[in-house]
């Protein structure tokens, strides 16, 4: 029979290197290694706009390092709900 809905989704997240065709698979991986690859530049550039503005550093930085500590803080807490510290 066919996988359940989440075991497909689960899939996505888990292919390895390149599956050897031109298909379904590979579209996929090219979509999501693009889309990583957009994230970071968008992160990256707005980080250097936000530093040539003089005005908004103070402000920025200040959500740059609540950003920063929350990740921290949610990371370390998924870590220890699941077992992994």
């Amino acid at each position: 029979g066919e996988a359940p809905l989440r075991t497909r989704f689960l899939r996505l997240h888990t292919l390895h290197g390149n599956p050897g065709y031109f298909g379904v698979w590979w579209l996929w991986k090219w979509i999501v290694d693009l889309m990583g690859i957009a994230m970071i530049l968008w992160g990256v550039t707005g980080v250097i706009m936000w530093w040539k503005v003089r005005a908004t550093r103070v402000w920025g930085g200040a959500a740059l390092a609540l950003g920063i500590s929350l990740f921290c803080i949610l990371a370390l807490s998924l870590w220890t709900f699941f077992g992994m510290i």
